[in-house]
This record gives C-alpha cells, structure tokens and sequence, in this order.
C-alpha cells in the first residue's frame, strides 16, 4: 500500500500541483471556479458543493445543507476513494464506481428539482452573467450594428 502512495505521488504531483494553480486562477481572475458558471452562465449539478464543504467546516450546517443537500455524500467520497484505492479489497467489486454513479444520478436529479424550484433566485442556483457566451453574443451584437 505504502509503495502504492508513493507511486502515485511521483507520477500524478505534477497534475494535482497544475490542477490546484488552475483551480486559484479561476477564482482570482474569473471569481468562479465552475466551468459552466464561467462558460454559460448556468449553475451546474454540483454548484455549491465546495461552498457547503467550506460551510460545513465551519459548522454552520443549516447553510451547507442550503448550500448544497449532498455535500455529506461528496465529502464521503473522499475516504472511500483513498479506501478503494489503497485498500484493494472494494476495488474488485467497483464499489466506488457504483458510489460515484448513485452520487451522479442524485445530483442529476437534485440538479433538475433545484433548477425548476430555485433558478434565479436563490444562491447556488443563479445566473452568472460575466460568462463567455454573454461576452461573444454581446461581441457580435455590437458588430451588427
């Protein structure tokens, strides 16, 4: 297990590192770090998720839960990544496959309901208007002119 962790540290540093500088950037330059906020404009399935983990943390669990109702499932996809990775045993039944798949489908769902009942109203679910789509169809507006 222990060689394990050590592979995956020498061969993935680097991605996590990038990964980590792409995630700040984002949110220093562009003040979100979801792609289809920054993109569209619209709220996607999982929008809120890193505010109610940070919510959370801080025990304020009334607003995480507003937040984002599976941020408990997502946080306990964590572990039981780790767990399936370096344990091995779970691994040969897919049980962070199927874990990741019933999380999918339930944000999928939740993402439906939130979007029929709370879109543009309510934080997470509001429009962002600083996105691409709005800048290039305001771009060829004003050419048009």
């Amino acid at each position: 297990m222990i060689e394990r962790i050590r592979e995956d540290v020498r061969r993935h540093w680097k991605a996590c590192l990038l990964f980590v500088f792409i995630y700040i950037g984002m949110r220093l330059v562009f003040g979100t770090t979801c792609l289809s906020q920054l993109l569209v404009g619209l709220p996607c399935p999982f929008c809120g998720t890193t505010r109610a983990l940070l919510l959370a943390l801080s025990l304020h669990f009334r607003e995480a839960w507003q937040m984002h109702p599976l941020f408990p499932f997502v946080a306990a996809g964590v572990p039981l990544f780790f767990w399936d990775r370096y344990d091995g045993r779970l691994h040969k039944h897919h049980v962070f496959l199927i874990y990741l798949g019933a999380l999918m489908a339930a944000a999928t769902v939740l993402y439906v309901y939130r979007m029929l009942n709370l879109f543009p109203d309510a934080e997470p679910m509001t429009r962002w208007t600083s996105n691409l789509l709005s800048y290039i169809m305001h771009s060829i507006n004003e050419r048009g002119q």
